[in-house]
């Protein structure tokens, strides 16, 4: 109902998300999608925006040696760990001085504020890190305060003295999905709160004075036991902080500054609609730096099989950066691409239509499941010769919009 009156109204569809403890309880209003797609006021017209959530593959979290997708870095192992939010540090396994100079100032931007026990990582990697980033990062010594980047370091040389002594887990491909997340909207606003909360409480920048947030991080790290006044003190600034976090990410998602912003679209017709809402970016870039991509970062990858649809993709310097969930994978609310449980499943919605796809040149399945995306609808329009099932699928995903 709601959605129905946004959209007859010319209004922006948005939800509440309620924060409670004990007996306390505050709701902020954010712009929220109904199956997929957003609502917003426009401005002199009937109905408004329409828009859906840019869902991009990223690093998931947890700690593994990688080999690269690019040719020219291929016959060099890499270290990795991923970090909250599809965000990931690592390097090539050599020695510091050998490493590139954009991998070393990786050391020296990238925090780890918010990073709590490596999933899938070996226990060696949880006891170096710590819950928040490198063990003794931003801590102080007898000579002044330690660096995060001096810390990344000294994991670097931790890993690489595991790599002598042969104590490192088999190399996985750069692509494999079984290490990576998709980026869709409840994944990323579930970060997105996490991290803004946590930032409400914890010391950084000029609330490293705080006693009480100094506190709060040595009970996280396990450290001390909390207490009810710091439970209060924590309680206010969580409070303090959920009017700015809703602004920021309604900011995020609307202002077209934002690289998270929502595309906006016009369908033309319920396949169009599908595809956009289904649509994956295998690399988070800007289109400029896409088109600069080589051939290797745009293949199919073994692990995309169930999940990602084989064929869909535009044909622009998008092809094959810009694909397709399979129209029976699953995402589950930690980013993870579950596979199609059947066959018809593998293919994506619009390959889904392709009469004889099994018996169809790649080439042709692949024009042909983006052209039906052009297709206008007509009135009094006659159902075509040959079916392939796909049809009532699409007609299911769509029907609710």
């Amino acid at each position: 109902k709601a959605t129905k009156r946004a959209f007859a109204f010319n209004t922006t569809l948005t939800g509440e998300i309620c924060f409670k403890w004990f007996d306390k309880e505050e709701v902020i209003s954010i712009p929220m999608p109904y199956q997929g797609v957003f609502l917003r006021r426009r401005d002199r017209a009937r109905h408004p925006l329409t828009a859906v959530w840019p869902a991009w593959l990223a690093e998931g979290q947890g700690f593994r040696i990688v080999t690269p997708t690019d040719l020219s870095k291929r016959t060099k192992s890499e270290w990795r760990v991923g970090l909250p939010g599809g965000h990931w540090m690592g390097a090539t396994l050599a020695d510091y001085e050998k490493l590139s100079a954009h991998e070393k100032g990786r050391f020296q931007k990238t925090r780890a504020a918010y990073l709590g026990v490596v999933e899938g990582g070996p226990e060696w990697v949880n006891s170096a890190l710590g819950i928040f980033g490198p063990r003794g990062a931003n801590e102080r010594s007898t000579d002044g305060p330690i660096s995060a980047a001096a810390n990344w370091r000294s994991i670097h040389h931790l890993i690489l003295k595991k790599a002598q002594a042969k104590e490192l887990p088999e190399p996985t491909d750069e692509d494999d999905l079984d290490y990576k997340i998709l980026l869709t909207f409840p994944v990323w606003l579930k970060h997105r709160i996490s991290k803004a909360l946590l930032a409400s409480v914890l010391p950084r920048g000029k609330k490293e004075q705080d006693e009480w947030r100094l506190r709060v991080k040595q009970v996280l790290s396990g450290g001390e036991m909390g207490d009810a006044d710091l439970a209060s003190q924590v309680r206010s600034a969580l409070w303090a902080s959920l009017p700015s976090m809703g602004n920021k990410i309604n900011w995020a998602i609307n202002n077209y500054r934002s690289e998270d912003r929502a595309d906006y679209i016009e369908p033309m017709n319920p396949l169009e609609l599908v595809a956009r809402i289904t649509r994956v970016r295998r690399i988070h870039l800007p289109a400029s730096k896409l088109q600069e991509m080589p051939a290797e970062f745009r293949q199919n990858h073994w692990s995309f099989e169930g999940r990602i649809c084989p064929v869909e993709s535009p044909e622009s310097e998008q092809v094959g950066l810009t694909v397709h969930l399979a129209s029976g994978a699953t995402v589950d609310f930690d980013g993870r691409i579950h596979h199609a449980p059947t066959e018809a499943g593998r293919l994506g919605y619009g390959a889904g239509l392709v009469p004889f796809f099994a018996h169809n040149d790649g080439v042709r399945n692949m024009m042909g499941a983006k052209n039906m995306r052009q297709a206008l609808p007509l009135r009094n329009a006659e159902p075509p010769v040959i079916e392939t099932g796909g049809e009532e699928a699409i007609a299911a995903f769509a029907r609710p919009l």
